[in-house]
């Protein structure tokens, strides 16, 4: 076999491999704890915060399937719920009302404000409860495609194997 088609099976079978959804996770990296004696030497409960969000996806990437019309667009108020409506954006490893409150109570335990902080499911295992609502995860993305339709990805894979052919 030539070189360019070994390169061309090999791109074929690592895009067949790699599928189309990604994962989306979130991690929050606190800075440095400060290195001090507490101001107030009582623990601080972060209980579960409380999520406030209307639930209005919605999913219009398949819009640009329609020969020339140029985009297609999602607006998420909940990213990461609601399976199918999820089928053209990453799925998102997040559970908001959890991993803010996470957030929160590590970094309020690094400004070494208070004796202890922690997160827990039920407030009542403080001295002090920090409670925290969440208003809004908006997420909104477009694709677009020129008007070119399902052509789209034929032309830019057709560029591809043009720049393979050129190195080679």
């Amino acid at each position: 076999m030539k070189r360019l088609d070994v390169f061309v099976l090999i791109i074929v079978f690592c895009s067949i491999l790699s599928g189309c959804a990604t994962q989306k996770g979130w991690h929050y990296n606190v800075e440095q704890k400060k290195d001090r004696k507490p101001i107030l030497n009582k623990t601080v409960a972060v209980p579960v915060f409380k999520d406030a969000r209307l639930d209005k996806n919605n999913n219009s990437f398949a819009m640009y399937l329609i020969p020339l019309f140029p985009f297609g667009w999602a607006d998420y108020t909940i990213p990461e719920g609601g399976g199918a409506k999820l089928n053209s954006i990453p799925i998102w490893l997040f559970k908001p009302n959890e991993d803010l409150a996470k957030a929160a109570a590590e970094e309020l335990e690094a400004s070494s404000l208070f004796k202890e902080v922690f997160f827990t499911q039920r407030a009542s295992e403080g001295e002090l409860i920090f409670i925290g609502t969440i208003n809004s995860t908006n997420y909104s993305g477009t694709v677009i495609s020129y008007g070119l339709s399902v052509y789209g990805p034929l032309l830019w894979f057709s560029v591809f194997l043009a720049g393979a052919y050129i190195i080679s």
